[in-house]
């Protein structure tokens, strides 16, 4: 069809079939990357979903299912970084402020559809471990009668032989203190699963 209008300059009946089969070329190229990108999104491969809908909005950029799929990928593709985040690094569940935030974005990813098997492993990972978090263990903490006790993000507790306290996961400091004594400091590391923790906090070494 490109020799016939270099043959005939202007050639209405040339530039028509030209027309059609670049038409027909670029139909053809948009319904494979149709077909790739719903199979990407079915085998939640969000990047590759993203990368086909992006290449068929190159050649037609009005094109109503690329552009929602686009939408979309870049929806799930979020989705999946912020429960990552949260599954590789369990630890920032300690903060009350990342709780929080985890327990909304729970709610969220319990919510999308379609749900493929790799997003519904990641929900129930992060479910488990915010019910981990959440879940205070039994530290004993063993004195004389005359050390102050301290434990930090909890308080002041005063003077005691034996008290009980039921923490959440996380790191704390002991801090034992007494006139004419140097303060003990101690750092306990309380985990999910733990069951037996006893802390002795008495200031024994005179000053």
């Amino acid at each position: 069809f490109r020799k016939a209008e270099a043959f005939r300059p202007g050639s209405p009946e040339a530039g028509e079939a030209l027309a059609l089969a670049e038409g027909a070329i670029k139909l053809k190229d948009l319904e494979t990357l149709k077909r790739e990108a719903v199979s990407a999104e079915a085998t939640e491969a969000w990047e590759k979903a993203l990368d086909l809908y992006l290449a068929a909005l190159r050649i037609d950029g009005a094109l109503q299912f690329a552009l929602e799929g686009k939408e979309r990928a870049l929806e799930r593709m979020t989705l999946k970084k912020r429960l990552s985040f949260y599954i590789e690094k369990p630890d920032v569940l300690e903060s009350d402020d990342y709780l929080e935030k985890s327990i909304q974005l729970l709610g969220q990813a319990q919510q999308v559809e379609p749900s493929g098997p790799r997003h519904r492993e990641e929900v129930q990972r992060l479910r488990q471990l915010i019910q981990e978090a959440q879940t205070e263990i039994p530290v004993s903490l063993i004195s004389d009668s005359f050390t102050e006790v301290s434990v930090f993000k909890v308080g002041k507790l005063g003077t005691f032989r034996e008290r009980e306290l039921f923490l959440r996961p996380g790191t704390y400091t002991v801090v034992g203190s007494r006139n004419g004594y140097k303060d003990v400091r101690k750092e306990i590391l309380v985990k999910a699963g733990d069951s037996d923790h006893r802390i002795t906090v008495i200031c024994q070494e005179r000053i």
